[in-house]
């Protein structure tokens, strides 16, 4: 099992967008403790990162076009 800052190493991301994308992304894995903290399995952390379809940097939106 991995915490927040375990699953942003593994991604390459901060632990806040680790919980960004645990409330955004519904193809997250679930997380299997929820408590003070909240963990993953590792497994589940790798296999999101290699399906997942990242494009680095931030989005461009209409205001900042």
């Amino acid at each position: 099992m991995v915490t927040a800052p375990e699953a942003a190493a593994i991604l390459g991301v901060t632990r806040q967008r680790i919980h960004q994308l645990a409330v955004e992304r519904s193809d997250f894995p679930e997380a299997v403790y929820v408590g003070s903290i909240r963990a993953w399995y590792r497994a589940a952390i790798v296999r999101f990162r290699d399906q997942w379809d990242r494009t680095p940097g931030r989005r461009i939106t209409g205001e900042t076009a």
